[in-house]
């Protein structure tokens, strides 16, 4: 199974790195342009970080795409591994490449922000200021909240990769052979109807609330938020194994 991750993180790490490297060279470079010109190359940036964030969920997407239903199918799925690792395999890489991308916008951001910063106070002021924020910092990860509050993050973005990797995967039965985007684009309906359904109606019943409080007190607030992502993970996992193993059609 790692060298499925192994070959899925790296079909298309080439293209990655050209997006990271030329945002992180404009992080550097955009500190030390005169404030009329810094501010036209900030909203540049802005835009090419949303298109750079879309461009890679798409091609996340259409790799997952082609490897399972197109062309390539034939091939993925006469390797010797099961469904569960096939699938499994494209969820850790997509997730990992989702990751290494917030992680590389933070940096970016940071590194705007020390240089912008050193500009305007002197060096030892702006060391001295570095330092508490280190301090505040490595004592707010020492708590219990923030690490519950990055795993709440994860399990978003969890969510999100096999919810993307879900509507891709329900559309190919024999069921919805034809106008397939008319489908996901139904599925999709349906199911934010029914997602917000649970919001409105059953989050409010007074049996839910008491769950929730009673989970809470024993769990912790962000475990208690993350309980529905979790369960949601759950089943779109085993709806796509199952789809996979029992009623997929390759083009």
């Amino acid at each position: 199974m790692l060298k499925l991750i192994k070959y899925d993180i790296m079909q298309n790490y080439h293209i990655y790195f050209v997006e990271y490297a030329l945002y992180l060279i404009l992080c550097l470079v955009v500190p030390f342009l005169p404030d009329t010109l810094s501010s036209i190359v900030m909203m540049f940036m802005t835009l090419f970080v949303m298109i750079v964030m879309l461009f890679n969920v798409g091609t996340i997407i259409y790799n997952y795409y082609q490897s399972m239903f197109g062309k390539q199918a034939y091939l993925t799925l006469t390797l010797p591994y099961n469904t569960h690792e096939l699938f499994a395999s494209k969820v850790i890489a997509a997730f990992l490449w989702i990751i290494i991308s917030f992680v590389i916008l933070f940096l970016g951001m940071l590194i705007i922000g020390m240089l912008l910063g050193s500009q305007y106070v002197d060096l030892q002021e702006f060391l001295t200021l570095m330092s508490f924020s280190g301090d505040v910092f490595t004592q707010f990860m020492m708590s219990w909240d923030f690490w519950q509050a990055i795993l709440l993050i994860l399990l978003t973005i969890l969510a999100f990769v096999i919810t993307g990797f879900t509507l891709c995967t329900v559309v190919q039965t024999k069921y919805t052979r034809k106008n397939k985007l008319l489908w996901l684009i139904g599925i999709f309906f349906v199911f934010s109807m029914i997602y917000n359904y649970i919001n409105i109606v059953i989050v409010n019943t007074a049996w839910y609330q008491q769950f929730y409080y009673t989970t809470m007190q024993y769990l912790g607030f962000w475990f208690t938020e993350g309980l529905g992502t979790i369960i949601w993970v759950i089943i779109a996992y085993f709806v796509n194994v199952y789809i996979l193993e029992h009623m997929i059609e390759i083009q």
